[in-house]
């Protein structure tokens, strides 16, 4: 778990305090297995690695969040097309053969311009 803890990625997803807090979960852990842990049952060597999960949970939570988002936003991007293209083939059909309100196709087209801005802010 150090390593992976000590890759660039984790480093950049934690603050410093946080992987203060790691980092010293880890060594107070390491040195309990060296001088500690003989005799120890299965449920101690668990309740201890827990500990040290619970401390690295949010900072992986960050790294598997960075590394779906670009899929996320494409899969936004794909969205924002077809919601596109339903629109304009909304627009050419005429009032009576529509499922959709006209409020109903103006609310979607401000969500999907919302939506859109709010991508390029945060991006």
């Amino acid at each position: 778990m150090r390593d992976t803890m000590q890759r660039d990625v984790y480093i950049s997803a934690s603050s410093p305090e946080e992987m203060e807090k790691i980092t010293q979960a880890l060594e107070e852990e390491s040195e309990w297995i060296e001088e500690e842990s003989w005799g120890q049952t299965f449920v101690v060597f668990n309740a201890r690695l827990a500990k040290i999960e619970d401390y690295c949970e949010a900072v992986r939570n960050r790294v598997k969040e960075m590394n779906g988002r670009s899929d996320a936003v494409a899969d936004l991007k794909q969205a924002f097309n077809l919601t596109s293209q339903f629109l304009a083939k909304m627009a050419n059909t005429s009032e009576e053969l529509r499922y959709h309100t006209i409020v109903e196709l103006d609310n979607l087209e401000k969500l999907l311009n919302t939506t859109q801005d709010w991508l390029k802010i945060y991006k």
